[in-house]
């Protein structure tokens, strides 16, 4: 990963740095510099190509699938009837949860006949991180993977079907505001990747807010070959302002690592924008098995 920890989280957000340019290509065209002006509007134009959109899909129609939600509550969060709504409406298979307040994890139980698998919240488990997985279907060899910076991973397996086994790591690393931060994030980010290697099962998902915007060159260098759909989640503003999709950031993500042969393929994703209440949106995901 680059170095350059700063000028990764000044292109984090590509819409301010397509205003940027903007701005830069009018003062261009006010001083009548046309090179200067070129330039800038095509650097501008270049950001704009990377504004993340609400929805991403590999097939119009998705198969036999099974749907998977994310969503960084933030701890200020006192509007959670609304996602708590959408969650009985919906039905989705597997919820999984950051940034959760042990008030929040009590307001989830209300949905323990929907949800009857969870790993989070029970005594000596806690909320590793912050995090809560909340499953229709069963969630076996659940544990905590702790780094040596107090980090901690959760992992273990996913049955969505008889005879379907996901192998699932859920993570939240730390959001980059200082050099030390974003070496603590990569190195999380580099210990999932670890981990996948080392399942015991073809299948894995990778999944969590782990505040690396898909904009940014990073990416490309995680989780290589592996299936991934970004979509804007972060609205990097106070969670009771609107935001459009292109104004956000792509950095709650959901990763696939699975043998061709599996069939277990991703489909779409979507970020939930009606749900308000966290600085983050809701995205959901669907897997075809």
């Amino acid at each position: 990963m680059s170095e350059a920890w700063w000028a990764e989280n000044l292109t984090a957000i590509p819409v301010l740095m397509f205003v940027v340019y903007i701005a830069l290509s009018l003062l261009s065209g006010f001083l009548k510099d046309r090179f200067l002006f070129a330039i800038n509007i095509s650097i501008g134009l270049l950001f704009f190509s990377f504004t993340p959109n609400s929805t991403a899909k590999v097939e119009e129609t998705c198969g036999d699938s099974v749907t998977v939600v994310q969503y960084n509550l933030a701890f200020e969060n006192t509007n959670l009837k609304q996602f708590i709504d959408y969650l009985e409406s919906t039905e989705p298979d597997l919820v999984v949860m950051q940034e959760v307040s042990p008030e929040h994890g009590q307001a989830f139980s209300y949905l323990s006949t929907l949800y009857p698998h969870r790993y989070g919240g029970q005594p000596k488990v806690g909320y590793p991180s912050n995090q809560l997985i909340l499953s229709r279907h069963l969630l076996y060899g659940m544990s905590v993977f702790r780094t040596p910076d107090g980090q901690n991973i959760i992992r273990g397996i996913w049955q969505p079907r008889i005879g379907t086994d996901i192998g699932l790591i859920a993570a939240h690393p730390p959001s980059p505001r200082s050099k030390a931060l974003w070496y603590r994030r990569d190195a999380l980010i580099r210990t999932a990747e670890y981990l996948v290697t080392s399942s015991a099962v073809d299948t894995n998902i990778v999944i969590g807010d782990f505040n690396l915007s898909a904009s940014s060159p990073s990416y490309k260098d995680i989780f290589i070959g592996y299936e991934s759909l970004p979509v804007a989640s972060w609205k990097g503003t106070r969670a009771d302002i609107q935001v459009p999709a292109l104004a956000m950031t792509a950095i709650d993500h959901f990763w696939l690592n699975t043998d061709v042969d599996s069939g277990v393929s991703l489909c779409a994703r979507e970020a939930l924008l009606e749900i308000q209440g966290s600085d983050h949106v809701p995205v959901k995901t669907r897997l075809n098995l």
